[in-house]
C-alpha cells in the first residue's frame, strides 16, 4: 500500500512539473508576444491604458519622448501582469500536488514584490489596480500555509483578473 501510495505522489509531482515548465513557456511567448506587439503598435494618440497623451509627431513620423514613456510604461505593466499570471499558474499546479507552506509562501511574495516593483510608479486608476492585486496576493500568502481550497480560489480570482486586464490591454492597441 505505501509503494501504491509514493507512486501517485510522484505522479502528481510530475504533473505538477509539467504544469509548471508549460506555464513557464506560456510567460515567456507572452513575454515575446508582448514586445514584439509593441514594437509593431501604431497608434499613438493613447497608451494601452487608455491614457490620452500630447500627441507629438514630427513630419518624419517621430513621435514624442514623453509620449514614447507612456508606452513604454503601458509595456512594462502588461509584461509584468502576464508573468505574474504565469507565475501564479505555476503555483497553482503545486498546492493542487499537495505542495503548502513556505515554500509556496516565498514564491507568491517573490510575485508580489516583483508587481509592486512594475507599479512604482503608478498613479490614479492604474494605483488602484495594483492595490487590489496586492491585497489579493496578500491574502493568497496566508492561505497557502493553511488552506490550499481558499489558495486555490484566491489564485482563480487573480488569475482570471489577470488576464481580463491583459485582454484589455491587447485590445487597447
Amino acid at each position: 500500500m505505501a509503494q501504491e501510495e509514493k507512486i501517485a505522489v510522484n505522479h502528481s509531482h510530475r504533473a505538477a512539473n509539467i504544469a509548471a515548465g508549460a506555464a513557464l513557456v506560456i510567460s515567456v511567448l507572452a513575454l515575446l508576444v508582448a514586445t514584439f506587439a509593441g514594437r509593431q503598435s501604431r497608434q499613438p494618440e493613447t497608451s494601452l491604458r487608455g491614457n490620452t497623451a500630447q500627441t507629438d509627431i514630427d513630419e518624419e513620423g517621430n513621435v514624442s519622448t514623453d509620449l514614447r514613456r507612456v508606452i513604454n510604461e503601458d509595456m512594462r505593466l502588461s509584461i509584468a501582469r502576464a508573468e505574474t499570471r504565469a507565475r501564479l499558474l505555476i503555483i497553482r499546479a503545486q498546492i493542487a500536488s499537495g505542495r503548502t507552506g513556505e515554500e509556496i509562501v516565498d514564491q507568491v511574495k517573490d510575485a508580489r514584490a516583483d508587481l509592486k516593483d512594475a507599479y512604482r510608479d503608478a498613479q490614479g486608476a492604474t494605483l488602484g489596480e495594483y492595490q487590489a492585486f496586492d491585497a489579493n496576493l496578500g491574502r493568497l500568502e496566508g492561505q497557502a500555509r493553511t488552506n490550499a481550497a481558499d489558495a486555490l480560489k484566491t489564485i482563480e480570482d487573480l488569475v482570471s483578473a489577470l488576464r481580463r486586464d491583459v485582454a484589455s490591454d491587447d485590445e487597447g492597441r
